[in-house]
């Protein structure tokens, strides 16, 4: 008797476990989803801006190389030479900025175009060393991750008595890899977290007025290609850090 009262039970309470990990785990699924769709989001906003941000900067570079083009010959008109040698110094570094030429593949030459012009014309120090072609990588992950990446340095190193800014970008093996670094004079670290090392995106708040999502949406970007992303401040050498690795299949071009 007692087992024909416990068996329907114990099989009601396994029946509920099921029906309640069964719930759960649609719920984890569906959270992860609307996670990843409202980062997918993001990440589709970020490259619209970082797009729209590279026109308008070519825009503001063209418009400017008119306007010293004409202060130029009116100052060579009034024999002017001292304003004139001047104002062709300001139209040449406006100039290299444009139609620098750093790498084959033109998604992250563009970039490189924008925001190292950028740099330089905030006065900060630029070494760049990128080889690299054709990429098994969308151009929308690429100018998410290389475009978050440099934006933020430019930010921090402009912001630096000792403004500098590195970049290494190259295929290794299989790989392709991404090295940012800059002058930075802070950063805030989530709880727990502190610098000197590479730590996840998760490890850095942003201080930016309603949060930052940059660090966050490059580490994702990577993830799509089995890669990773990490990023170190060193507080010592007043520097920041960020090291992408993208696994590309196949690699089409170097």
């Amino acid at each position: 008797m007692f087992w024909y009262v416990c068996i329907p039970f114990l099989f009601s309470a396994v029946v509920l476990v099921v029906f309640y990990w069964a719930i759960l785990r649609e719920s984890v699924r569906r959270k992860e989803e609307y996670e990843r769709r409202r980062h997918d989001e993001i990440q589709k906003l970020q490259y619209e801006h970082i797009n729209r941000d590279i026109q308008t900067t070519r825009r503001l570079r063209h418009d400017m190389r008119h306007h010293m083009n004409a202060i130029a010959d009116m100052a060579a008109d009034n024999n002017c030479a001292a304003i004139t040698a001047y104002i062709s110094e300001l139209t040449g570094l406006f100039t290299r900025s444009e139609t620098a030429w750093y790498c084959n593949n033109l998604t992250i030459n563009g970039l490189l175009q924008n925001y190292i012009g950028r740099a330089e014309d905030e006065g900060i120090t630029c070494t760049v060393n990128a080889a690299c072609g054709e990429l098994s990588v969308h151009p929308v992950d690429l100018t998410v991750i290389l475009g978050n990446a440099l934006e933020n340095s430019v930010r921090a190193a402009a912001a630096c008595s000792n403004k500098w800014l590195r970049v290494e970008i190259g295929v290794v093996g299989s790989s392709l890899a991404i090295q940012v670094a800059n002058s930075c004079e802070g950063v805030h670290f989530a709880k727990g977290m502190h610098g000197a090392q590479f730590l996840p995106a998760e490890a850095f708040i942003s201080d930016r007025a309603g949060g930052g999502f940059g660090l966050r949406s490059i580490a994702l970007a990577a993830e799509k290609y089995d890669g990773e992303a990490a990023f170190c401040y060193n507080a010592g050498e007043n520097s920041f850090t960020a090291r992408i690795l993208l696994n590309l299949i196949p690699v089409t071009g170097q």
